[in-house]
């Protein structure tokens, strides 16, 4: 199968890598660069440059060893580090921050930002939710309370200037297949740019070997937003970059052209978990095996067609796969904590509290106190 992912000639402008400390910058068009941190796990924030200031979409300077709910210090150092290269780099200080959903590694660091008066903008169900996951103390809520911008519809920034932001609220509707219940996308109609961050969920394989394949669902609610909001993008930008599929080297940039026809030639997520569980009841683990192989199958995708069979109270076919993901994908707490979840689910509380024991090594955010809350002991 003949695959690329490229973005058209026409929006790409002489590419330039710098670097100062862990500070990555990749110069995409004359006012807009993708900027990262060294320890941000692919994920950058996109600099808009202004005549007299900046604005940035994302702020993701946590590191992949700190993605937690609690302890943001070293993610401040992290941020402070962004800021002061951005600082450097433009001269211009950084009035907005757009961020386009709560889990925090699209704003965690942003003390810095805040005690130089940068707005931070999102949905009020999205900074609330910040809020409870101790993105700040709760003094510091308290002092930058002004600084925090909440958008709940359609909007448009920068309305009269050359170039504009149109901010495309997404409400928890099923059919958008958002992260998180609010969303927002980030609109530059001027170069018709749609800024999808997580909702452009493009896999990071090389389309080229496969036969077979998948396409995460939130592809096809990202267009059905794209589609209701009357937009008309030609290119897509997502937080985190493809090293396969980026014959332009743009890493973060994907032509909807593109990503259609990549759509056109593989089955969603959801139809993928119907066809696991599906394997699991009628063929054999050897058949499970060669089939993850053939399509490079990402583990989560068994952990959530485990995670649904549970729910739905099919629990031989839960257990089997979630037996499956571990050997799969071995010594993940969060993989674990599906099987050990699944025989608690099943009432065999020996290898319940067998998982469970195990999973203290780990973390506390998993084991038989949270099975608990989701009764399913009663």
């Amino acid at each position: 199968m003949k695959f690329a992912i490229a973005i058209s000639m026409t929006f790409l402008l002489a590419s330039s890598v710098l670097a100062q400390g862990n500070v990555i910058e990749k110069n995409y068009k004359k006012n807009i660069s993708f900027i990262r941190l060294d320890s941000t796990y692919k994920a950058q924030s996109t600099v808009i440059e202004y005549d007299n200031f900046l604005v940035l979409l994302e702020l993701p300077a946590i590191e992949k060893s700190l993605y937690r709910k609690n302890g943001l210090d070293k993610e401040t150092e992290q941020g402070q580090i962004l800021l002061d290269y951005l600082q450097a780099q433009f001269d211009k200080p950084v009035k907005y921050v757009f961020s386009s959903h709560s889990h925090l590694h699209t704003l965690s660091g942003i003390l810095p930002f805040l005690q130089t008066d940068s707005k931070i903008v999102t949905t009020t169900d999205n900074w609330e939710t910040c809020v409870r996951n101790g993105i700040l103390s709760s003094e510091q809520i308290g002092e930058y309370l002004s600084n925090i911008i909440t958008v709940d519809k359609d909007t448009t920034f920068f309305k009269n200037s050359d170039y504009p932001i149109e901010l495309v609220y997404l409400d928890s509707s099923d059919v958008y297949y958002t992260p998180t219940d609010d969303y927002l996308m980030f609109y530059l109609k001027k170069d018709k740019i749609l800024h999808a961050s997580c909702t452009a969920w493009i896999k990071d394989i090389d389309y080229k070997r496969l036969k077979n394949y998948t396409y995460n669902s939130r592809l096809d609610g990202l267009f059905r937003a794209i589609k209701a909001k009357d937009l008309n993008p030609k290119t897509i930008i997502r937080l985190e970059h493809n090293t396969l599929n980026n014959p332009n080297n743009v890493e973060y940039a994907f032509s909807v052209k593109e990503i259609k026809q990549t759509m056109s030639k593989a089955i969603t997520t959801e139809e993928l978990k119907e066809h696991l569980s599906k394997i699991v009841l009628t063929e054999s683990y050897d058949s499970l095996i060669n089939y993850a192989i053939a399509i490079q199958l990402h583990p989560n995708l068994i952990r959530i067609t485990a995670l649904q069979n549970l729910e739905e109270k099919r629990y031989a076919v839960a257990i089997k796969l979630a037996t499956f993901l571990n050997l799969y994908f071995p010594g993940s707490a969060r993989y674990i904590d599906v099987l050990g979840e699944c025989y608690f689910a099943l009432g065999d509380y020996e290898k319940a509290l067998y998982y469970d024991n195990h999973l203290h090594n780990f973390s506390e955010n998993y084991g038989i106190d949270n099975w608990k809350n989701r009764k399913w002991d009663e």
